[in-house]
């Protein structure tokens, strides 16, 4: 099956960082290449109200889609009407009252395959590492401290963590001790996803939870959950997909309301889903 172009405009500027994991993960649905305004593609993506040939391609047969970062690029949006506005700014998005994607500050869910606790323990006696192993990560981002961290999060048998590193080692399966502060800013609740502690005496509650195996698989799977509900940038990607006519929508009953469910970023093991399969299971046989 041949994928639709998603055209790209863009200013001689830097893009933000930010739209690079967008682009990437748009790939599922469609091919991202540079294209010029008088090309015929199926979608296009501007990075900035600035972007050029931007006016060429509005009010044209293909929807559009423009990343808005701050207050001077929103103001430029009276001459872009009829636009669906991207952005990580969930305020400056809500004033604008547009269509609207809030690109979340989260990470890929399907880079991260979550590894239960019994295979971290297999692997971790397959590579002669202690049989209690609890992880503080290097906050450094650069390489090689965070392939040793990615590493880790799959391996510990908890992670004492604070800051992005804690989403990333909730995506993983890792039981996670963290702090208040960081607990809210993700979304988690002590006991429920994480356990929380005062910062200097993380490493202790980590390596308690490490020894209450129970408490470590149910915090594990809760965890995992809360990215996939609240931090998998899969979500708003595929709405993104979807309102640009990327994405075409299943012709069957039980394809659209899993599409309806990803919209509404549902969790992949939520109730509804299951009796969904159980439905089409059923009209199958």
């Amino acid at each position: 099956m041949t994928l639709p172009t998603l055209g790209l405009l863009t200013t001689p500027d830097p893009a933000p960082a930010r739209i690079g994991s967008l682009l990437r993960r748009l790939t599922t649905w469609c091919v991202v290449r540079y294209s010029a305004p008088d090309e015929r593609v199926a979608a296009w993506f501007a990075t900035s109200p600035r972007a050029l040939g931007l006016e060429r391609v509005l009010g044209g047969d293909a929807p559009v889609a423009l990343w808005v970062a701050g207050e001077e690029q929103a103001r430029r949006l009276e001459k872009t009407a009829g636009v669906i506005v991207v952005g990580e700014d969930a305020a400056l998005l809500g004033r604008l009252g547009t269509p609207a994607v809030l690109w979340p500050d989260g990470i890929d869910a399907e880079r991260c395959r979550p590894v239960t606790p019994f295979v971290r323990a297999r692997w971790r006696r397959r590579w002669g590492l202690p049989e209690r192993l609890v992880w503080a990560p290097d906050d450094r981002a650069e390489p090689p401290a965070a392939e040793v961290n990615r590493t880790a999060f799959a391996l510990a048998s908890a992670v004492a963590a604070t800051g992005p590193n804690v989403v990333e080692a909730l995506a993983w399966g890792a039981p996670v001790a963290t702090d208040r502060a960081t607990a809210g800013a993700v979304g988690a609740t002590d006991g429920r996803e994480v356990v929380v502690a005062e910062p200097v005496a993380l490493v202790r509650a980590a390596a308690r939870l490490a020894d209450d195996h129970r408490l470590a698989a149910r915090l594990g799977r809760a965890g995992r959950r809360l990215v996939e509900r609240r931090h998998d940038i899969a979500r708003p990607a595929g709405v993104l997909a979807s309102r640009l006519g990327l994405r075409t929508e299943p012709d069957d009953p039980v394809g659209r309301v899993a599409a309806c469910l990803d919209e509404l970023w549902t969790p992949a093991n939520a109730d509804i889903r299951l009796r969904t399969e159980g439905h089409a299971l059923a009209q199958a046989r």
